[in-house]
């Protein structure tokens, strides 16, 4: 549907929504009023009416939903902004993906992931001949205007549904106009264009205009603060004169340089030191749970940590080769130690010489400690291009030679960008 349907509550549009498999993608323009009409609003449902998407998620909550009748009304957990799962005010690109072999629902709003729900467990996306802005009696209507629908037999990749949102942000074009290119003697490459806040870029090379042939030169370019602010960016050629083209593309989100929720065990991390050493695996003593999945780094699985422990995680080699800006370290972590021990993280070089040791320090309290997870963020300082690093968790405990040592330092979901 391309042509624009306004619903007023009590009526509805047929739409054969097609015949979809267990995953697929369902994208909309839409916009409402979700404080007006009833409890709930329909925005789609097909031949399958059991299984729907709607608008306004019952019971008057002005969030974007789905449904299984007989079963449950879904909500989508927000990935950082709560407000993004709301129902649309204004006209938005509004797009669910359902991934049928993991059981998660993703909610995009204007090509950002805004929510997921994974606790439906079985799904499927409207398919068939159907309706859009009601249900078929209509009784639970939507009040707004649905300006688009396309439907997609397949589960949509990111970096797909970011370049639909443009189309729809950036009428007419997904592409936008590189304003200058300068070659320095260096060898390096100058190119500036206007961006777009809260979006990333990267640079790319080819021979020639070959769908194949294009390399990634530099990547995670933030955009300015402003709208359509001159960004610039300079991609090293190694004085390759057969690199001739140069394109800018828009990133989903800006490449991680590490990140792990430890679910496939250390891989190519190291530990080292001694008493109690780090291990992965899934907790049953602190937090009684992963954060995330199943499986946590912790100072002894199972078991509290030895007097006068010193144990060393260490990540595998960091090349931060094409990444502009300052990084940042984020991790979810559980402690369980006196005041007098705790962990601390640190900037190595490859070869393991330490660089800085970063803040804060984590202390362990009297009182028993951190008793949830909790989120840390540490912004690593400026370090010299093209320079490889590695980091260290490490955790200190004492040698009073009193057993009732806690748990030690538990770590999950470790992120470095």
């Amino acid at each position: 549907m391309r042509e624009a349907t306004t619903f007023d509550g009590t009526d509805s549009r047929e739409f054969d929504f097609g015949a979809l498999s267990d995953s697929a993608t369902l994208e909309f323009i839409v916009e409402g009023d979700s404080m007006e009409g009833g409890m709930s609003g329909y925005l789609a449902v097909g031949e399958n009416a059991g299984d729907n998407l709607r608008f306004e998620q019952w019971q008057d909550t002005a969030e974007l939903g789905f449904t299984r009748l007989g079963v449950a009304d879904y909500l989508f957990e927000p990935e950082n902004d709560p407000e993004a799962v709301m129902s649309p005010q204004a006209a938005t690109h509004v797009l669910f993906r359902w991934d049928a072999d993991e059981a998660v629902m993703a909610l995009f709003i204007n090509g950002v992931l805004a929510g997921t729900n994974t606790d439906a467990g079985e799904f499927t996306l409207p398919m068939g001949l159907g309706s859009l802005g009601n249900n078929a009696s209509n009784s639970e209507g939507m009040i707004g205007t649905i300006h688009r629908v396309v439907t997609y037999n397949e589960a949509l990749p990111d970096d797909a549904i970011l370049n639909h949102a443009l189309a729809f942000l950036e009428p007419g074009s997904t592409n936008f106009e590189i304003r200058e290119i300068v070659r320095s003697i260096d060898g390096t490459v100058a190119l500036s264009w206007h961006s777009a806040p809260g979006r990333f870029y990267a640079i790319e090379t080819s021979p020639d205009l070959s769908p194949g042939l294009w390399m990634r030169g530099i990547s995670g370019i933030a955009g300015e603060a402003e709208p359509s602010t001159l960004t610039s960016a300079s991609v090293p050629t190694a004085d390759d004169e057969s690199m001739a083209y140069f394109r800018v593309v828009v990133q989903v989100a800006p490449p991680a340089l590490l990140e792990t929720s430890f679910e496939n065990g250390l891989e190519d991390w190291t530990v080292s030191g001694n008493g109690t050493a780090w291990e992965v695996g899934v907790p049953t003593m602190g937090p009684g749970a992963a954060h995330n999945g199943q499986a946590v780094a912790v100072t002894g699985l199972g078991t509290s940590f030895e007097d006068g422990t010193r144990a060393a995680l260490q990540t595998p080699i960091i090349d931060p080769s094409g990444v502009t800006g300052t990084l940042q370290l984020e991790f979810w972590y559980y402690l369980e130690a006196n005041e007098r021990e705790g962990g601390q993280v640190s900037l190595l070089e490859e070869d393991g010489t330490l660089i800085q040791n970063l803040e804060p320090i984590f202390i362990g309290r009297p009182e028993g400690n951190a008793q949830a997870w909790t989120k840390a963020s540490l912004r690593l300082p400026t370090l010299e291009p093209m320079r490889h690093f590695r980091i260290q968790f490490n955790f200190l405990g004492d040698d009073d030679g009193f057993p009732n040592n806690g748990v030690g330092w538990y770590l999950d979901d470790v992120r470095l960008d």
